[in-house]
This record gives C-alpha cells, sequence and structure tokens, in this order.
C-alpha cells in the first residue's frame, strides 16, 4: 500500500524533470511522451486515493 501513496510524488517529480530543457538537454521529453507520462501519474494517483478510501 504505501508504494502506491509513494509513487505518484515520485513520478511527478520525474515529469517535471523530464520535461525541462536545462534538465535533459536534448534528451527532453517530447510533447506526446510528457501527455503520455502526466496521465500515467494521474491514473496512478486515482488509483491511491481509491485505495486509500475505498
Amino acid at each position: 500500500m504505501i508504494n502506491g501513496v509513494v509513487a505518484v510524488p515520485i513520478m511527478a517529480a520525474m515529469m517535471l524533470v523530464a520535461g525541462r530543457l536545462s534538465s535533459m538537454g536534448k534528451f527532453t521529453a517530447t510533447r506526446p511522451l510528457l501527455f503520455l507520462g502526466w496521465a500515467a501519474t494521474l491514473i496512478m494517483a486515482a488509483a491511491a486515493i481509491a485505495m486509500i478510501f475505498v
């Protein structure tokens, strides 16, 4: 249970870094990749909330 809750802020931090040109240089994530990454982060957040309250 703790892994599901802790994964959400880690995923969000990874997405912020992946989209930052100053951090990643030429390896910055593309727009479709950022969309999919944020979608996965939101789905994981919803699953963590459901796990806690259901």
